[in-house]
């Protein structure tokens, strides 16, 4: 059968559904698995959502930043759950959750700062709890990288910046750059550059959203290719980390045949 977006997008629902019983579940982010599942859940909806827009014929600027976004996630999703060793992928995951966390508690306590003299807004209660949760689960996190001692595989300072992109080994730079973590993630550095490069300038709102008024069927089609491809490593990485029954699924055998070539063979 032919490797198209919307094949490969059938196989992965298969996926997500014999899952969705036994891992969906917000409540329990720090269970690793819950956490990459909901990441592979997230992927698998915003693929969905473009390939809707695609078919209401949006804009070049929707579709190039969207596409963007998709590929950030990818990226980071392969970072948390393909790349390194498996002691090296948990503390990966526990800093990419602090992260969020402490994101999300910066973004609550500036905008309960800055309505405090709004006249506009009468009444507004910073939504403490939330904050005390999101603290209260930082604090529980360090205390687990500490007792499965995977603070002994970086610096201090890499656990205090919450730092999920950092570079193993000796080097001077403190984090992969997004096309860096694209390379990582098997995207060939043609395709790499290509999405640093152009798909932020529509991401950012810059020149491109005026060079092309009209869709770019161009880029459009050769995104898609891209995402075929993405779907077979999504698959292949998540059937690997909860050990699917591909048989049990029923998994085109076309598409589990593609997904194990192209895996070492996408270049």
């Amino acid at each position: 059968m032919e490797l198209t977006f919307d094949f490969c997008l059938k196989e992965l629902e298969k996926i997500e559904e014999i899952l969705e019983k036994d891992y969906s579940n917000k409540s329990q982010l720090l269970n690793k698995k819950i956490g990459i599942f909901n990441i592979f859940k997230n992927l698998v909806s915003n693929l969905k959502i473009l390939d809707k827009l695609n078919k209401e014929n949006c804009n070049t600027q929707s579709f190039a930043t969207l596409s963007r976004m998709i590929i950030d996630n990818y990226a980071g999703f392969y970072l948390l759950s393909a790349h390194s060793d498996i002691n090296e992928r948990q503390l990966r995951y526990y800093l990419y959750l602090m992260d969020s966390l402490k994101s999300r508690i910066n973004s609550i306590s500036d905008f309960s700062k800055s309505l405090k003299n709004n006249k506009l807004v009468k009444s507004f209660k910073s939504p403490n709890d939330i904050i005390l949760h999101d603290k209260n689960t930082i604090t529980t996190i360090i205390q687990k990288i500490k007792l499965e001692k995977l603070d002994s595989l970086v610096s201090l300072k890499v656990i205090e910046n919450r730092n999920w992109k950092y570079i193993s080994g000796n080097s001077k730079k403190e984090r992969y750059s997004w096309e860096e973590l694209y390379n990582i993630a098997k995207i060939p550095k043609h395709f790499s550059k290509m999405i640093q490069n152009h798909y932020s300038t529509y991401a950012h709102g810059l020149g491109m959203t005026i060079l092309y008024s009209e869709r770019n069927e161009t880029l459009i089609k050769s995104t898609f290719l891209l995402f075929a491809l993405i779907q077979l490593n999504l698959a292949k990485i998540i059937i690997d980390e909860f050990n699917v029954d591909i048989l049990k699924i029923n998994l085109d055998n076309s598409f589990v045949a593609q997904m194990e070539f192209h895996w070492d063979n996408w270049k």
